[in-house]
């Protein structure tokens, strides 16, 4: 049986089990050489028009202040087919970190002190195989707010003043190949036009698909849905990952 007929599930990731998933990450690299992500972050830009240098400048602001609570990530092979870790399943992982901020009940104030530290997150990231990559294909949609994201986890710092020190940081943590789906989608394709211009949903739809882990907005199916529309896309139009016109971040 493929891989990809047998079931998904995500694993939840904490500060007591970060080290044994990130090796169970390292171990599966080498078989699944796409990585897609997502923050879900709650990040609300102006909307209104701005150049590139405009929009960093925004984006570094709310990134700054971002409080980062999940970060999903999904591997992937060429046909879709996702680890499984030697199971009957296969995986996506959902990282749930260290925050109290913006939580509005005991309870959750309680799950997500359990929350993985930024600091231990970053250190085990550069050594997972995940960080200084030169063999992954990284994918998101607008992935300037997640790359954003991670490259202040990573670098334990606010992001650079301009998209010049932010791009160099992007390409020193994840290499050069980095495709945005959000800037694919704004290319003259069959798609309808608010497929371009609106969500990773909408999207999808376009395509005709249906996410493969139930209805949840959660950070973890949601790179799972990113990864899928990706080689959707690939499938159906011949995606060159190499095309310097496909891959970047959407904006900047």
């Amino acid at each position: 049986m493929a891989s990809s007929s047998l079931p998904i599930r995500v694993r939840e990731v904490w500060q007591h089990n970060v080290p044994f998933e990130i090796r169970q990450i390292r171990e599966s690299i080498s078989q699944f050489p796409f990585a897609s992500i997502n923050s879900g972050a709650a990040i609300q830009l102006s909307g209104a028009p701005q150049s590139p240098e405009q929009f960093y400048a925004e984006l570094k602001l709310k990134i700054d202040a971002a409080n980062v609570v999940q970060i999903g990530l999904t591997l992937a092979d060429a046909s879709g087919n996702l680890p499984t870790l030697g199971t009957s399943f296969q995986y996506i992982w959902n990282f749930n970190f260290l925050s109290d901020r913006d939580l509005h009940s005991s309870e959750s104030i309680d799950i997500y002190r359990q929350g993985i530290e930024s600091s231990y997150f970053a250190f085990l990231f550069k050594i997972s195989l995940l960080g200084f990559s030169r063999t992954l294909t990284w994918i998101s949609f607008q992935g300037a707010f997640d790359f954003g994201l991670l490259v202040r986890i990573l670098s334990q710092r606010p992001l650079p003043e301009d998209s010049i020190g932010f791009r160099e940081l992007v390409r020193v943590y994840f290499g050069r190949a980095v495709f945005d789906l959000k800037k694919r989608f704004r290319l003259d394709w069959e798609l309808d036009r608010a497929a371009r211009s609106l969500g990773l949903n909408r999207a999808a739809q376009s395509l005709e698909m249906n996410p493969a882990v139930g209805q949840s907005r959660r950070t973890g199916s949601d790179s799972l849905l990113t990864m899928q529309v990706f080689l959707e896309l690939k499938k159906r139009y011949g995606v060159e990952i190499q095309d310097d016109n496909y891959v970047g971040l959407s904006k900047l």
